[in-house]
């Protein structure tokens, strides 16, 4: 006895059969990755296309004390990166070394974004201990653990811009215990020399982790001070992917600067379903800033906080496709006491920190096979303008590192 399916399941089924199509041709050439090389090339290039009413990303977030003014991406077709470099793999080691060239949007730079070297060793019957040092990316939080080029979406959420700039990489040494039973704890110092941090004579900056990891489920809590003595908070250069920026310690003429700290708090947790092809992700974040906050205008005691977050549903509805849906939002609020405290508050930008800013974004992604990845995106983003931003993003990625490492040697 046969059932009749549900019309839409069945028009599914073949819409499924005709996408796979795609799938099935372009991994036709493909051989088996040769499971004892050590040596991993990595050779990734993005290409994207923006179209938004507003320009994006706007120079500085209305209310949020940032560290210099974002340049706005270029509307239309541009490239968006290239990643050059290699991972080893032996025994306990691992090991990292890659470099990245910007397109127009990053200045057309290349900088070393990665280089390390980690050792894992056993610590118990029921423990290991991974230790790696440094330059990487700092695991605050989940989004953070991999570089916004690996990201579903392409554009990063208010809370996280608004945190930590343009993502958190920095040069230091970190330790992380792993129990069998999925617990896990861990932590580090780093340089901090970056946004939020500002460039010190030794670490500037110390992380505390801890949480649980299973195949369908994560949780993961994050703590983070960094020192922000003689950061800029009103500069002309760009947040951008610099490791680095200017301090100043003492009153300059259209420059704004914070004496102090900063503290960072995530929540961050996944589930994915056992029964269906969907999963759903987010982070709650918090940022709290303390310090004085000066410039020639004069000298004000602050505080300020910035808190928001973000969930992500995901839903993989076909082989190698996936729907997503992104809601997020943001507030921050600040306090200024002292002389010529209103002054100091409207050159920093902080004059209109009630607004709250939302985001809801919606994205398609399509891996056609496992070296490629086609993506379309859409945003509707509010942040106190006068009308809202709708931002049209699609990219092109593939990574020819693991094309080339697909390919069967001679």
């Amino acid at each position: 006895m046969t059932r009749d399916l549900p019309t839409p399941l069945l028009r599914l089924d073949w819409l499924c059969l005709l996408l796979a199509l795609g799938s099935v041709t372009a991994q036709a050439h493909e051989t088996a990755p040769d499971a004892g090389h050590s040596f991993t090339p990595i050779l990734t290039v993005g290409a994207r296309y923006l179209d938004s009413d507003l320009p994006w990303p706007g120079a500085r977030l209305p209310g949020v004390l940032e560290s210099g003014s974002q340049a706005a991406w270029k509307q239309g077709l541009a490239e968006e990166y290239a990643d050059i470099g290699v991972q080893a793999d032996w025994r306990q080691w691992r090991a990292m070394l890659k470099g990245s060239w910007h397109g127009p949007d990053g200045g057309n730079d290349f900088s070393i974004e990665q280089a390390w070297v980690q050792r894992s060793v056993a610590a118990g019957e029921d423990r290991e201990l991974a230790v790696r040092a440094g330059r990487s990316q700092v695991p605050f939080g989940l989004l953070n653990r991999e570089h916004a080029h690996n990201h579903d979406f392409g554009l990063a959420p208010l809370v996280y811009r608004a945190a930590i700039g343009e993502g958190w990489r920095d040069d230091g040494l970190n330790a992380r215990l792993d129990w069998e039973s999925g617990w896990f704890a861990g932590g580090g110092l780093y340089a901090g020399d970056s946004f939020p941090g500002a460039s010190a004579s030794g670490p500037g900056a110390a992380l505390l982790q801890g949480g649980w990891e299973q195949d369908d489920a994560k949780l993961m809590v994050s703590f983070a001070r960094l020192e922000a003595d003689g950061r800029p908070t009103k500069s002309t250069s760009l947040i951008g992917h610099s490791h680095g920026q200017s301090v100043c310690h003492a009153p300059v003429a259209n420059e704004v600067c914070l004496e102090g700290r900063s503290e960072l708090a995530s929540l961050a947790g996944v589930w994915t379903s056992r029964q269906w092809p969907v999963s759903l992700d987010g982070e709650a974040w918090i940022k709290r800033e303390t310090g004085d906050l000066f410039s020639t205008n004069g000298n004000a005691e602050y505080k300020g906080t910035v808190e928001g977050g973000w969930v992500t549903a995901h839903w993989t509805f076909c082989t190698g496709w996936q729907a997503m849906l992104r809601g997020e939002g943001m507030s921050a609020n600040h306090r200024l006491n002292g002389p010529g405290s209103a002054l100091v508050a409207n050159e920093a930008g902080l004059g209109n920190a009630d607004n709250t800013l939302t985001r809801v974004g919606l994205g398609l992604n399509w891996r056609p096979d496992s070296v490629q990845r086609i993506s379309l995106e859409v945003h509707q983003e509010d942040t106190g303008a006068a009308k809202a931003n709708l931002i049209f993003l699609t990219r092109y990625q593939v990574d020819l590192g693991g094309w080339l490492s697909k390919r069967k040697m001679p």
